[in-house]
């Protein structure tokens, strides 16, 4: 079951897609592009462990091994 998501940073106006392939789990690798293309910047605070921020987010969890998790998957 993939799932495609939108996640957002309303600072600097960045957009991502992730294509889930199992629909909940995100993996290291897309973990760091998402940050990378959201924010990217180092030292900045704008944004979580993804770089999002703002509203319409979906609610991920980041795992101690740099992976993370959709929480609000049925």
């Amino acid at each position: 079951m993939t799932k495609t998501i939108s996640l957002k940073n309303d600072f600097h106006n960045s957009e991502v897609l992730l294509y889930i392939a199992d629909g909940k789990n995100i993996s290291k690798g897309q973990v760091k592009k998402t940050w990378k293309t959201l924010c990217g910047i180092k030292g900045c605070t704008c944004g979580n462990e993804l770089g999002m921020r703002g509203y319409g987010n979906p609610q991920i969890e980041v795992r101690q091994d740099g992976s993370a998790y959709l929480v609000d998957v049925e």
